[in-house]
């Protein structure tokens, strides 16, 4: 069995960690394993399935300005007691500098993967630019969840790979009963106007935003509600802003779920004001679905893949964003199967493991492994 180390920032429900266990639950664990180097000291949310399924965990330190010594001395002694890890597939470009130069200098085969089209914005997201620039040419393969997320991180002339997010498109697929039952459970009436959003409370997600936008929903259709999926630092923030806003009793907070595939059967259309995004795979899932999708304009255009999304100017004012949102009312019941729109896009998962799998094979093979 040949295994292979994929380092990431936490192993939480997060888009590209969803796929990451997608991929380990439907490929050939006898002969190929995953194993994950975890920047935290914390128990994620895949943890206990990783080790169940057969991976292993690594804790290294979480990297910051004051202890990058460290850093690199934890990578130089796991690379050296560990030999058996031929292929080092990052996943978090922060600490890339760090441990893609250690790796390769331990003579391992480096995998850049970048998941977003953005550093992020202002003098940070300057800094992080400045700081992964050389990861341009440092690994021995680069990786992208799209064109646009490929030229943002490894430039226009870029040697990259575009690897699309897969999802389990049969998962997702529309399913009316479905709908009913989790409705039902939710005590969500057959009038109200369910806008949703599955992210992280974090900074690039905008929830900020999203909450306006909502505040401007609910004035014109009061039977509007908003279903929240997720969690992060951000979280209380946001519950404050939606009290602030009086929008308590409409707002619901559903937290951290591994059901989100029924969730968005119960939705009426799915709302993503992210500052940026590398792909969202969360709007696969939603278009997978049969969802209508209305996405900001920092979005990746490759993230449409039916013609059920609609894309708003990320600066646009919240009542531009609520117009669009309004657009979808009249449809709540034209709902149908187009998870097979994705599939043949290529984002199943199955045909991204397969692409995976077959180039871990074949580069080990060139190393005659």
């Amino acid at each position: 069995m040949k295994r292979i180390l994929h380092v990431v920032g936490r192993m939480d429900r997060g888009g590209t960690e969803s796929m990451l266990m997608s991929m380990f639950r439907t490929m050939d664990r006898t002969e190929l394993m995953f194993d994950f180097v975890e920047q935290t000291q914390d128990v994620c949310d895949f943890d206990e399935e990783i080790t169940a399924l057969g991976g292993k965990i690594y804790r290294c330190p979480h990297i910051s300005a004051t202890n990058i010594i460290e850093y690199r001395k934890w990578w130089r002694t796991f690379l050296k007691e560990h030999p058996e890890y031929l292929i080092v597939h990052g996943h978090s470009r922060g600490s890339a500098p760090i441990y893609i130069q250690e790796a390769n200098r331990a003579g391992r085969i480096t995998v850049l993967h970048c998941h977003n089209n953005s550093h992020g914005r202002g003098l940070a997201g300057l800094r992080r630019y400045l700081w992964q620039l050389q990861l341009r040419h440092m690994a021995d393969y680069c990786f992208a969840c799209s064109t646009e997320a490929g030229v943002s991180q490894f430039g226009k002339r870029g040697n990259f790979t575009v690897i699309h997010n897969g999802i389990q498109t049969d998962k997702f697929r529309f399913n009316g009963e479905t709908r009913k039952r989790v409705r039902s459970e939710l005590g969500i009436k057959d009038d109200e106007y369910i806008i949703g959003n599955v992210a992280r409370f974090e900074t690039q997600k905008n929830h900020e935003l999203l909450i306006k936008v909502f505040e401007r929903v609910k004035a014109a259709e009061p039977a509007a509600k908003l279903m929240l999926v997720g969690h992060g630092t951000l979280e209380e923030a946001i519950r404050k802003q939606v009290k602030e806003s009086g929008l308590t009793e409409s707002v619901m907070f559903m937290g951290l779920r591994s059901d989100v595939c029924d969730l968005l059967q119960a939705m009426d259309v799915f709302l993503l004001t992210s500052w940026f995004e590398g792909l969202g795979i969360a709007g696969v899932e939603a278009q997978a679905a049969g969802l209508p999708c209305v996405v900001s304009s920092t979005v990746s255009r490759e993230m449409k893949l039916t013609d059920n999304v609609k894309y708003v100017d990320i600066n646009a004012d919240a009542g531009a964003w609520a117009e669009a949102v309004l657009e979808y009312k009249n449809r709540m019941g034209e709902r149908r199967d187009t998870s097979g729109e994705i599939r043949r896009a290529g984002y199943d998962i199955a045909y991204t493991t397969k692409q995976l799998c077959d180039f871990y094979n074949e580069v080990l093979t060139k190393k005659n492994v």
